[in-house]
């Protein structure tokens, strides 16, 4: 599915925003957010990004999963909320609920400025609920003007819960990258 969101300034002056595209899913699943592929050292010395956290968040609680490719969100262990931002990521974020995983897809543009410390992509969750959160670039839009963001969604069920590297490099991201390829 594709989904077109498109902002448009009736007013009288311009307004600088950026399109933000949260999609809210009820709590009891696992939220899974990709991490950039890992370079080499010393190959590769300069950062690929950053996590930025909210003053809310707090890391040492059991709702976070931290992988070498990708950060849960285990909404059963929710009890307070939590947000956290990337300001890169491959582009696509999931959920997954009793074998069903939601996943939506949004590409960043590398040379665009993003809110919230350059933040393309955020996560929010408390017990009832997560949320997975594409941005749109920075824009100053004049009155009368518009401007887009899109997303992808798509579903697979009968999915492993991707709790660990093994399950999420063996059951989730081939489906996933399958299905980004077709999207390109």
């Amino acid at each position: 599915i594709r989904i077109d969101h498109t902002l448009t300034n009736d007013g009288l002056w311009p307004v600088e925003l950026a399109s933000w595209a949260l999609t809210v899913l009820r709590a009891g699943g696992l939220g899974v957010v990709p991490l950039l592929p890992k370079g080499e050292h010393p190959r590769d010395l300069l950062p690929a990004g950053a996590v930025v956290p909210w003053t809310y968040t707090d890391f040492s609680l059991p709702v976070w999963g931290w992988r070498p490719g990708f950060i849960t969100i285990d909404t059963t262990k929710a009890t307070e909320p939590q947000k956290l931002g990337l300001t890169a990521y491959p582009g696509w974020s999931a959920y997954w609920l009793d074998g069903v995983v939601f996943v939506k897809a949004s590409f960043p543009q590398a040379a665009k400025k993003y809110p919230d410390f350059g933040c393309c992509f955020e996560t929010f969750s408390n017990p009832d609920i997560l949320e997975l959160e594409s941005l749109g670039p920075l824009t100053l839009l004049e009155p009368g003007a518009s401007s887009g963001h899109t997303e992808y969604w798509t579903i697979f069920e009968g999915v492993e819960k991707p709790e660990d590297q093994l399950r999420y490099e063996g059951a989730l991201l081939p489906l996933v990258n399958h299905w980004l390829t077709g999207l390109h």
